[in-house]
């Protein structure tokens, strides 16, 4: 009774419709907690979730994930004012034994599309809510070139097992031979089922497990444009009216509306009057921001940067040690988010954790940057902030390491950009919004010379917003 149409399937108006008690058509063994909350409903101890009108939430599903995933999906979907009010974190995984060309295990009859499909329809009977799964596998590619020709299929997490496995193949296997990972995101709701998919195909000379985040969020990013294109979903951000409208007042323009704010004009003014330009072409400020700090002025610097990028909303600042920190810490304290930043040295306290290399700019040697998975986590919403953007190095290994923890990348400030280096050019393939506070042009002959722009006035929309709901009334 189901007709696929692209990656969707809807169900056949002239088919019957199924019977609520209906149990999915695949099925592995019920977990505890989904065994708990069918038990609680058939007593009458699950109360609906509240919906609109009553609350500003248009429509409330659950997941069967873990608890990282859901909570980076919850996130997510609370922009659209659908509650994720549910999760299922044991539902388990087909098997994770690795098998050969020709052999044959459980995994291998089921495709990844419809392992999600049967864990979303799981959670979907268990809860009466529509529901998401979803299912990732990892295959190492046979290359008849070379002395090991098996191929290998790995689904469900993928462990430090596997890494030693592809390890251990890398001196046996063609240089070309790929590891492929393949994810697959399944949404049931009784009458549909939307699948996102996502891929990610690497050397198996480089790849890693922790390379199934890319496929995971391909996944997830395909999901969300087919559901909303699906359900007429549009974004709201965190702060709607129960109505839908959106009511987004920003504390800066409750405060500042219609000011000129100073931390850009106050740092011109001393990067020309106390910059010094060294032989290498390199602008120092050492004298108020990286070794001796004016603290007036940074906090003033902190405090502009802060209101240009607050509609951003981020929760939490990446930035490096140390000289970002100085910036970041008052970009911080003005949203009230906290601050991560990505160390050089990786401490004895930190065990796991999100690693890429760079090349320093000022240094021009490679580096590493390093930020615990404890606190870079999947849904995040990210403001990097840092002191000097100039050739693009140090924030494109930020924007990987927040992209290996399934984190998103909202936004870049920084107080000083060189225009002469390929820095802004790199960051617009992103599309975030990118602020500076002061604009080099050039250093020649020892003159900075640095863009005259005129100062930043902070917006005032609550007469748009006043008006907007006069209309409406």
């Amino acid at each position: 009774g189901w007709v696929r149409v692209g990656h969707a399937w809807t169900r056949d108006p002239d088919s019957p419709p199924p019977a609520p008690s209906a149990p999915p058509k695949h099925s592995v063994a019920c977990p505890p907690s989904m065994r708990a909350h069918i038990l609680a409903r058939q007593a009458g101890e699950v109360a609906p979730p509240r919906l609109w009108p009553d609350t500003h939430w248009k429509a409330a599903w659950a997941t069967a994930l873990d608890e990282k995933q859901h909570r980076a999906l919850r996130a997510t979907w609370a922009n659209f004012n659908v509650k994720v009010a549910l999760n299922f974190p044991d539902v388990p995984t087909l098997s994770t034994d690795t098998y050969g060309a020709g052999d044959e295990v459980e995994a291998s009859t089921l495709s990844i599309a419809d392992e999600a499909i049967m864990k979303a329809e799981m959670a979907f009977f268990a809860s009466g809510l529509p529901s998401i799964a979803d299912a990732t596998s990892l295959e190492l590619l046979a290359n008849p070139n070379s002395r090991n020709d098996k191929r290998y299929v790995f689904r469900g997490k993928l462990t430090e097992r596997v890494d030693d496995l592809m390890f251990k193949l890398r001196p046996l296997s063609a240089p070309n031979r790929v590891a492929l990972f393949h994810t697959a995101v399944a949404f049931v709701n009784g009458t549909h089922r939307i699948i996102g998919d996502g891929m990610c195909a690497a050397a198996l000379q480089i790849a890693n497990a922790s390379m199934s985040v890319i496929s995971r969020s391909a996944a997830y990013d395909d999901l969300l444009e087919r559901l909303a294109r699906t359900f007429s979903l549009s974004f709201t951000g965190p702060n709607v009216e129960a109505g839908g409208r959106a009511q987004i007042v920003l504390p800066s323009e409750q405060r500042y509306a219609g000011k000129e704010m100073a931390g850009a004009r106050m740092l011109r003014e001393r990067v020309l009057r106390d910059g010094k330009v060294l032989d290498s072409g390199i602008l120092k400020v050492s004298a108020f921001i990286n070794h001796q700090v004016d603290v007036g002025l940074i906090e003033a610097c902190g405090e502009e940067l802060a209101v240009r990028l607050e509609r951003t909303m981020p929760n939490k600042i990446l930035t490096v040690e140390a000289t970002g920190l100085i910036p970041a810490i008052f970009v911080a304290r003005y949203l009230n988010v906290p601050v991560v930043f990505a160390r050089k040295q990786r401490p004895l306290t930190i065990s796991d954790a999100f690693t890429v290399s760079y090349r320093s700019q000022t240094k021009g040697t490679l580096a590493e940057l390093i930020v615990s998975e404890e606190y870079l986590c999947a849904g995040d919403r990210v403001l990097i902030i840092d002191d000097f953007l100039a050739g693009g190095s140090t924030a494109e290994a930020l924007f990987k390491l927040i992209k290996m923890a399934n984190a998103k990348v909202v936004g870049v400030g920084v107080l000083i950009e060189k225009l002469e280096g390929s820095g802004r050019a790199f960051l617009s393939g992103y599309e975030v919004p990118v602020q500076s506070l002061v604009k080099v042009r050039g250093l020649e002959s020892g003159r900075i010379d640095i863009v005259d722009e005129p100062p930043f006035i902070v917006p005032d929309s609550r007469g748009d917003l006043a008006d907007a709901a006069a209309r409406a009334a």
